[in-house]
């Protein structure tokens, strides 16, 4: 999903919806990706 591919077709496009949905649902929201970045800051220092 990193390339520069051109789909056209309904079904190639609809597997990559779904793709994007799936991995939208999961990531955190503003807050949590903040509070999660300092996190991982402090840990690595």
């Amino acid at each position: 999903m990193t390339t520069s591919l051109y789909l056209e077709e309904d079904a190639d496009v609809g597997q990559y919806d779904v793709n994007f949905n799936h991995l939208r649902s999961q990531a955190l929201d503003t807050k949590r990706s903040r509070a999660f970045i300092r996190d991982v800051i402090k840990e690595i220092r």
